[in-house]
């Protein structure tokens, strides 16, 4: 039976395989190929042709971007973006009158930028909750059962069972838990043999039919509906999310024990386990089957979601913050796979804040001119030193915002605009796959690499290692010749599989096969 998600230590970063064993591998790109990058209008006259041709096409969002990024100052070029301003105030309007709501905040929120430089989103606000007890928060509760047929185990077939927990948020049966509770309902696609349905405190057993509305893997998070009027709703807290020292408790269904309450502190914030964001460790006990269960404070407000544990190691458990569940929630009721924006980069973060080592090619970044080797230092008119903050930032728009980035090249400020896209599942699978060995070792194992036999893609002399990184646990240093053997994606175990053949100097030269892998999840996307 699985209840529960588990981090191996350390957690998530790199697995290291110090044998050669036979993997059960698919998806291998068998030869490298160059990836053809964005092309920008090389003066202001071709790049107006262009814009004019997008916004004939309604692309408003390329159309501002191809013109704003272009070096010089015109007439006509400060005619045609006011006149793109107008078509945005135009499309918010009517968009607004559509009731497509989050494009008409887009729209708003990148006048606001093109004319302020700045926007903030409205904060949440939820009502203060009734008094409450313990007791009646446990009404609000509900396991998750997802009943995946039968399993083959030593020749024998047994029932595949799931059990989480999950929390109701609305009075017509909407409920929170954790996506990997419920992945088998829609990851790759609804399975014909799982069948998800919910458990209430006191049912003696008694099931209800549930289905999932929407999803996210990136924040672990899922919606369910169920046809009941939960005695007890939860309130998700607004505002700062809980500081180490905090007592909140935890409920759910630890091993399907229902009505569960345990009471603990927060360990730590910050902790950088989800491919977006930061999430909260605590103490409070948790085990297999709390995944998707209510952090509650002394008021019964959610102020996280437990989602996992590191097994085998007791009071060192997960939850992720209120604050981000409140910026995912509106795209988990629109339905479906949730969408997130994404602007193709990939960064790495030093002490003098975050350096682009990878920009996906033709991603919104790449269209924009965002090279490798600049410093982001603002995003959407904040200032920004820290990934996770950069990501947070970027949740509060959707993919029809045009933002500005804020970059440092060779020592001097730059702002470029940008339009977003949809954030690929695993953006690292597509780097792997699709995209030169040489470009993705920096952000898939620290090690930036030039290039000793042109067009080959595969020997290698490095020249910076990243701290606390694969390559530097490996100790790699400037000037060491690496040599890729093997370069697989495995569709399978949704990890990068890497074979080297490396000589370290500070081991002396010595000849040494290492195999690598590192999961798709990566969190240096942004």
């Amino acid at each position: 039976m699985e209840h529960h998600a588990t981090l191996g230590a350390p957690a998530l970063r790199f697995l290291l395989f110090t044998a050669l064993t036979v993997l059960s591998l698919s998806g291998c790109r068998t030869a490298p190929a160059a990836p053809r990058a964005a092309e920008s209008p090389v003066n202001l006259s071709t790049a107006l042709d262009k814009g004019r041709s997008e916004l004939l096409a309604g692309h408003l969002g390329v159309a501002w971007t191809t013109v704003a990024n272009q070096a010089g100052d015109s007439q006509e070029k400060t005619q045609f973006l006011e006149s793109i301003q107008d078509s945005f105030e135009k499309e918010r309007a009517q968009a607004a009158s559509q009731g497509k709501t989050r494009r008409a905040l887009d729209l708003a929120a990148s006048l606001a930028l093109i004319k302020t430089g700045t926007w903030t989103p409205q904060p949440s606000v939820s009502p203060e909750p009734p008094p409450s007890t313990p007791a009646d928060w446990l009404k609000g509760t509900a396991t998750v059962v997802v009943n995946r047929g039968l399993k083959i185990t030593n020749g024998s077939s047994q029932p595949d069972i799931v059990i989480g927990s999950g929390f109701f948020i609305s009075g017509d049966g909407y409920l929170l838990t954790n996506h990997h509770v419920i992945e088998s309902e829609v990851e790759p696609g609804p399975s014909v043999s799982s069948r998800l349905s919910i458990r209430l405190p006191g049912s003696k057993g008694e099931r209800l039919p549930a289905k999932v509305i929407g999803w996210d893997r990136n924040l672990d998070l899922a919606l369910l509906k169920t046809e009941y009027k939960p005695d007890y709703v939860f309130t998700l807290a607004t505002g700062a999310d809980p500081i180490p020292g905090q007592r909140l408790q935890a409920l759910g269904s630890p091993g399907g024990l229902e009505a569960t309450l345990t009471e603990g502190i927060v360990s730590a914030s910050q902790r950088p386990l989800l491919a977006v964001g930061e999430v909260m460790q605590i103490d409070v006990a948790v085990n297999p089957g709390n995944s998707g269960g209510p952090l509650v404070d002394s008021k019964g407000r959610v102020v996280g979601i437990v989602f996992a544990g590191i097994r085998d190691f007791q009071g060192v458990n997960f939850a992720i913050p209120a604050s981000l569940v409140q910026k995912i929630l509106p795209r988990l009721q629109v339905g479906g796979k949730a969408v997130l924006p994404w602007t193709g980069l990939g960064l790495q973060e030093d002490q003098r804040g975050l350096e682009v080592l990878y920009v996906a090619p033709r991603a919104p970044a790449d269209w924009a001119g965002v090279h490798v080797g600049d410093r982001l230092v603002g995003v959407a008119g904040v200032a920004v030193s820290e990934l996770a903050n950069a990501q947070v930032r970027l949740l509060d728009f959707g993919i029809d915002a045009v933002i500005p980035l804020d970059l440092e090249r060779n020592g001097k400020p730059l702002r470029l605009w940008t339009t977003l896209e949809a954030r690929p599942e695993f953006p690292l699978k597509d780097a792997a796959m699709n995209d030169l060995t040489a470009r993705v070792l920096p952000l898939a194992f620290g090690v930036v690499v030039e290039d000793l036999a042109a067009g080959v893609d595969r020997s290698f002399r490095v020249t910076k290692v990243w701290p606390g990184t694969a390559a530097e646990e490996l100790s790699l240093a400037e000037n060491d010749p690496l040599q890729v053997q093997d370069w697989v994606a495995d569709t399978k175990n949704q990890a990068l599989i890497t074979r080297w053949k490396i000589k370290r100097r500070l081991g002396g030269y010595l000849e040494s096969i290492v195999q690598l892998g590192v999961p798709f999840s990566s969190r240096l996307f942004l």
